[in-house]
């Protein structure tokens, strides 16, 4: 869910996942993606939900924070922690501990240990749990050359020309417990 702080500048916009715990958050969450599409006043091409909704509608719901294509990854990294802080304290009027957790991620680049170093202390300082996730779009590692062919099919740029930013290393498969275990 994309969450726009106060404004429609996607610029202010964080990534949250919402994961379901019983019913009531299956019921919540078909309303948070229902959001941008009950109304025109809400619809954008990028679906976005106000926290304030979610707030109404976080009853059963788990939230994962902490992605570094946030702009809260983009916040911390930048040297702006007051406002990544403030991000994190809006998510806690929210979600108590139990249903508010931070992300680490390890895709090889420097910028996730400098996030990751941030995330622990905020887990620490607001009594957060931690998950280890990773960010998956191919299946297995052998999938980064396709799937930067991919992109360069969908963008119509020559493949030695492509300077890839969203997904730089070969790490952006789907890894097994194992490796998970293993990297954390």
């Amino acid at each position: 869910v994309a969450t726009p702080n106060a404004t429609r500048d996607e610029s202010t916009y964080q990534r949250l996942t919402l994961l379901v715990e019983n019913q009531d958050g299956y019921y919540n969450l078909l309303k948070i993606v229902s959001y941008c599409y009950e109304s025109p006043e809400a619809w954008a091409e990028i679906p976005a939900v106000p926290l304030s909704f979610i707030k109404l509608k976080s009853k059963g719901l788990i939230a994962l924070a902490g992605d570094l294509m946030s702009r809260f990854g983009t916040d911390v990294t930048s040297g702006r922690d007051a406002q990544a802080i403030a991000y994190i304290e809006n998510l806690r009027q929210i979600f108590d501990s139990e249903h508010l957790y931070l992300t680490l991620q390890d895709h090889g680049l420097d910028s996730e240990k400098q996030l990751n170093q941030f995330i622990i202390k905020c887990s620490e300082k607001y009594n957060l749990g931690l998950v280890a996730t990773n960010n998956v779009h191919y299946i297995k590692r052998d999938g980064a050359t396709a799937h930067k062919a991919l992109r360069c099919i969908a963008l119509a740029e020559k493949l030695q020309d492509y300077k890839e930013n969203y997904c730089p290393t070969d790490k952006y498969y789907f890894r097994s417990s194992e490796e998970m275990a293993e990297l954390f």
